[in-house]
C-alpha cells in the first residue's frame, strides 16, 4: 500500500493505562509541563503510544522532529475539516523521521478528538542539530503539556564524542523527564537502515511496561515493533 492507503487503513490502539501507567513519570510531567521520547523509527506500534501517552497524561501539544518548512503545510492538512493532501509533503520523509503514514493518521485522529490543540517543529536543519533541536524545544511554551518525540540518538546520554538534544535541553531544564522506547521483539523499517530485527526479549517483557530508572529517566517496554509500510 501506498503512504496514502495506509493512512486510511490505519486506526491508533490505544494501550490501557494499567499497563503504561506510571505514578512518577506523571508527577515528573506535571512538574516540568514536557515528556521527551526517543524511539526507533520507523515501528507502527510508535502511532499506538503517542495516541495513548497523550490520552493517559492528558498532553495538548506535539513538538515533532521536523522543520516547519518540510512538514508544517502537511500537518495543517491532518486538522479537522481539511482534506488531507500528501503532495504537500516529500514522500521519504516517512521513512526517515517519526514522521510515518500511520504517525500523520494518529495526529489527524487527536485533532479530530480534540485532544491534540497544536503541533511544534522543533528540528533544525542547521550544522549543530542537537543544540538547535534543544533551543527549539527550550523555548516552547511552558504552560502547555508537551510530549516530543525524537529519534533515540537525540535522546542518548553518554555517548562518547556526541551530546545529543535531551542532553543540551537538561542543561536549561536539568529534570525535563525522558522516556525511552525499549522494544522487545520484531522489526522496524527505516531510511538509515532498511529492515532491521530487533533482540527478541519478549519472555522477560512479555506485556507493555514502564520503569523507572532516575528520577528523569524512564523507559517503556514494546513487547512486539512491527515495521512500518509506505
Amino acid at each position: 500500500m501506498d503512504a496514502k492507503q495506509v493512512f486510511e487503513s490505519f486506526t491508533p490502539s490505544p494501550i490501557a493505562k494499567s499497563k503504561i501507567g506510571n505514578m512518577a513519570l506523571e508527577h515528573s510531567i506535571q512538574s516540568q509541563h514536557m515528556l521527551l521520547c526517543g524511539e526507533m523509527h520507523g515501528v507502527i506500534e510508535n502511532a499506538d503510544v503517542l495516541y495513548s501517552l497523550f490520552h493517559h497524561f492528558s498532553f495538548s501539544t506535539f513538538a515533532l522532529e521536523r522543520t516547519k518548512k518540510e512538514a508544517g503545510a502537511f500537518i495543517d492538512s491532518l486538522k479537522p475539516n481539511v482534506k488531507v493532501d500528501f503532495s504537500l509533503i516529500d514522500k521519504s520523509v516517512f521513512i526517515a523521521s517519526v514522521m510515518s503514514p500511520q504517525l500523520a493518521k494518529t495526529i489527524h485522529t487527536m485533532f479530530v478528538e480534540g485532544r491534540l490543540k497544536d503541533v511544534v517543529f522543533v528540528d533544525s536543519d542547521e550544522e549543530d542539530r542537537e543544540q538547535e533541536m534543544a533551543k527549539n524545544i527550550i523555548s516552547l511554551d511552558k504552560n502547555q503539556k508537551t510530549l516530543g518525540v525524537l529519534d533515540n540518538w537525540h535522546t542518548a546520554t553518554d555517548e562518547d564524542g556526541h551530546k545529543s538534544a535531551l542532553e543540551y535541553v537538561r542543561n536549561e531544564i536539568p529534570n525535563v523527564p525522558c522516556l525511552d522506547y525499549k522494544y522487545c521483539s520484531g522489526q522496524y523499517y527505516n531510511i538509515a537502515n532498511g529492515l532491521g530485527n530487533f533482540d527478541d526479549v519478549r519472555n522477560v517483557h512479555p506485556e507493555y511496561k514502564i520503569e523507572q530508572r532516575s528520577d528523569r529517566d524512564f523507559e517503556l517496554y514494546i513487547p512486539e515493533a512491527t515495521p512500518i509500510t509506505t
